[in-house]
């Protein structure tokens, strides 16, 4: 496309834009990119990348360094630019105009195996070796992938796609727009037995798992079923690959939980939270909404109010530098 056209589309996003225009075809890191693509900066930081980038055209945080490096190199190879308050997001949305996530055409292979009271919607596509039961609902341009299995009682919601190998457990409920990346395990059993003198006696886990709207899970990740009542992960939120919510944990809306994050049984995440790789969170804790917490650490407490934190015993972000900081000290 032309880069007048880009900027037309990311529209309300562009504060200035120069007068040059290309045409590109694909976007790329600021230091791959060709004269047929468009890159971005996020910082100052980034003002010697962009004086050596090859692009055709560059997105631009509103810096008049940045701006004035750009001027030049427009006069003297022609280069587009444009300024925005909010670069990543605007090459997020430029990266969508040339790729598109990859989609089966509506269809059902004869080598699926459905069963006759299958709810199907419109226009779904269902891969080769994907089962479905007796009683799940497929809601409207649906794509189910290659060998994936949706037992008795499952709904999904209208635009999801639910990538290969993935495992949807009886009465498990996902909303609309979703995304379930490759060997996803939703609903399985929760971690619950009781403790007889003859050892481990399980507990049924007779509860489901609901997902709602636009919610994405990463790959291998696993969220189980609680003993009773549900485990529910709110809307926007989103799963990186490899993490692990518990029986009975209710996550709240657009939170973020980075690779590797587990979470024990019956924890409640705020809305708008973010949990770092590798965070661990002990059964029943609550933290509170808008609460970010760094890598690794452990969460043994409820978080009562928002904030960052960080460590093992977690603390307050800049509390836990200061005892870092000494830390060093000492080990010297």
């Amino acid at each position: 496309m032309k880069f007048s056209d880009l900027a037309t589309h990311l529209g309300n996003l562009v504060t200035t834009c120069s007068d040059t225009d290309c045409e590109l075809s694909g976007a790329a890191a600021i230091t791959a990119a060709t004269p047929e693509t468009v890159s971005f900066v996020m910082s100052a930081k980034y003002r010697k990348a962009l004086g050596k980038t090859g692009a055709g055209a560059v997105i631009l945080p509103e810096l008049p360094e940045l701006v004035e490096v750009a001027k030049g190199m427009a006069l003297d190879r022609g280069l587009c630019w444009l300024t925005t308050p909010e670069p990543r997001l605007a090459f997020a949305r430029t990266i969508g105009q040339f790729y598109q996530a990859f989609r089966l055409s509506p269809s059902i292979d004869d080598r699926a195996a459905i069963a006759p009271d299958a709810a199907l919607g419109q226009d779904i596509s269902i891969a080769a070796g994907a089962t479905i039961y007796s009683g799940a609902t497929i809601g409207d341009r649906v794509c189910l992938m290659p060998n994936v299995t949706v037992y008795p009682d499952v709904t999904i919601g209208a635009d999801t796609t639910i990538h290969a190998g993935v495992t949807l457990y009886p009465g498990t409920r996902i909303g609309q727009g979703c995304v379930v990346h490759a060997g996803v395990a939703i609903g399985a059993d929760g971690f619950g037995f009781v403790q007889t003198p003859q050892g481990w006696e399980k507990m049924p886990q007779s509860g489901i798992v609901e997902i709602g709207d636009f919610v994405e899970i990463g790959a291998n990740s696993a969220i189980d079923r609680p003993a009773v009542g549900a485990t529910r992960i709110g809307m926007g939120t989103k799963l990186d690959n490899l993490v692990q919510v518990g029986h009975g944990c209710t996550i709240g809306e657009h939170c973020l939980l980075c690779g590797q994050v587990g979470l024990a049984g019956g924890v409640t995440v705020g809305d708008f939270s973010v949990l770092a790789g590798q965070v661990g969170v002990v059964d029943g804790v609550t933290i509170a909404a808008g609460s970010v917490v760094a890598g690794r650490s452990v969460v043994r407490r409820d978080i009562k109010a928002g904030g960052q934190f960080a460590g093992d015993p977690l603390l307050p972000l800049p509390q836990w530098l200061k005892l870092s900081a000494k830390l060093k000290r000492w080990v010297k």
